[in-house]
Formats: structure tokens, sequence, C-alpha cells
């Protein structure tokens, strides 16, 4: 099978590259390290025809809701443009490729949920900062396309995910590689911002494999999650037990942001209707993160 990756770069990219290639799939990747942009249709267009894919996993983006706030301008250009290339290419060119866009929990927007609200495909959506209105809205353009346009779309939304590769823009992979540092004596401690927030985390081979079931399901919208919430300070008492050393904590005011409030639990049962059911637990996937800042 040929498939095109956008973004296979990325953390959830590589993975997913990996993975396809480990059975025996080709893979154009498509990245903007190595001089791709998805902000080009012509360029997107020309790498669609040629390599004829039979799957399009779109995940290609500004990923990081941080760098939305100082630039909405290019999380708006690069996610929302981007889809719509993607879409628009794919629809010219008569492609009848099975294509995933992989959106985001924040789509739905955390603050204000009622006590015990469970967040579905179905809830209402609230982004509340440039990175999930882009990503709300390249997901309502691909609903659009699958109905106006017969195209083959389905869209995720992931929630935290995480495991070997993860960037220390994100607060478990900053504190695993605090935690090596201080293993290797380079610091005599640990720093930390509120420990309170919570997030839901699966491992990122979940989420591939998510993925990779996902886009073969009818159009729509898949949560992507393990239904379980589990605070910050969770995840960092559980990389100080598996570091291989005492590690002497300390809370600095200035990392890190206000938790906005409890943390609404997610389901992702229409995936686990058609199969899929996360299989890597928590401890491990922070356990691969350390090893993969110890790696570096």
């Amino acid at each position: 099978m040929r498939v095109l990756i956008t973004g296979s770069g990325g953390f959830a990219g590589g993975h997913l590259a990996r993975s396809l290639e480990a059975d025996g799939h080709k893979v154009t990747g498509f990245d903007f390290r190595s001089g791709h942009d998805v902000r080009d249709y012509e360029r997107v267009r020309e790498v669609i025809e040629v390599c004829e894919p039979d799957q399009i996993f779109h995940l290609a983006a500004v990923a990081w809701p941080g760098e939305s706030l100082t630039d909405p301008r290019r999380a708006l250009d690069v996610n929302l443009s981007g889809t719509l290339n993607v879409l628009e290419a794919a629809r010219h060119l008569g492609s009848e490729a099975q294509i995933l866009l992989a959106g985001t929990s924040e789509e739905y927007g955390y603050e204000g949920r009622a006590p015990g609200e469970v967040l579905t495909e179905d809830s209402v959506c609230r982004p509340t900062t440039p990175y999930g209105v882009s990503k709300l809205a390249a997901t309502s353009l691909g609903m659009v396309y699958a109905r106006r346009s017969g195209l083959h779309v389905v869209a995720t939304r992931a929630f935290n995910h995480t495991g070997w590769g993860r960037q220390a823009v994100n607060a478990e992979s900053a504190f695993a590689r605090r935690i090596v540092a201080a293993e290797r004596g380079e610091t005599g401690h640990v720093s930390h911002g509120d420990l309170s927030a919570a997030r839901d985390f699966t491992d990122v081979r979940d989420v591939v494999a998510a993925y990779r079931l996902a886009v073969t399901l009818e159009p729509g919208i898949y949560n992507v999650c393990s239904g379980t919430v589990t605070s910050l300070r969770e995840v960092m008492d559980t990389l100080v037990s598996l570091s291989a050393s005492g590690v002497a904590l300390e809370q600095d005011p200035h990392l890190g942001c206000p938790d906005r409030g409890p943390f609404p639990p997610a389901s992702a049962q229409r995936l686990r209707d058609a199969g899929w059911a996360p299989q890597i637990p928590l401890r491990q996937s922070l356990s691969d993160l350390l090893d993969y800042w110890r790696s570096r």
C-alpha cells in the first residue's frame, strides 16, 4: 500500500512512518524540515499526483497551543490552509485515498465544563486558543469535503500522547529531561511548576494504532484517548520512581501555566467499538521517555 504522511518528521509522524514501513507499506514523507510546506498548494498537489497514495495521513501542523498564542496568523495559515490544500489536491486529482486529518482535544476546550461531563465526539466545541480554533476549522472543513465532494475523510481528536521522542516543550518530557540532567550531576534539583493540572495521556504507539484503524472507518470524527485523567503530580512521582538516583524537586512559580479548572474525562467509544484500545500503560511510556533523554 502507498501512504503519504504530511508532518512525517514530527513526533507522531515519525512513529507512524516506522509502524507502516515495518508492515511493508511504501511511505512517502512530506515534512517542513525537508523543504516541504503544506501551505504550498502546487507542491502538495504534485506529491499526491506522483505518489498516488492509497492513504493520506495529514499530521503537518503548528501543533503547540503556546505557539499559536504568539503567532496566531501562522497557526491558522498552516493548520487551516494546509488542510485545504490537501483536500483540494485530492479532490482535483480524483484521488480515492482514505484521508485522516489529525485533530486535537483542544478543539473542545476544557473550561466551563459541567461536573461529570464526559467529552465525546458530540460534545459542543468551545476552543480557547488559536490552535484549537484552527484545528476545529480544519476538522469542520474535512467533514464538508466528505459530505459534498465524496472524499473519504476521517478526523481524529487526540488527547495528550507521550512516549519516546516527545519534545521537551511538553510538561512530562521537560520533567524527564530535567531528571536525566540530575542523574548526570548537571543540576542539583529538578525544577517544576504547578503540578495540580491533569490530562489524559496515551502512548504515541497506541495513538498510531488508532490512526491506522480510524483512516479505514466511515467518514466522521473519532476521539483518541485513554479515558483516564492523570495529574502532573502523578506523572512527576512516576518519573522520579523510575529514576536511577535520588532526585530533589523544587517548585518554580515562573514555570508552567496555572491550571484552568478540573480536566474533563473523555471517551473514545467510537474507536473502541471498532476494536481499538490502548495497550501501553503510562508507566511504560514514561520509562521510555526517560530512556529517550538518557540516549541524547
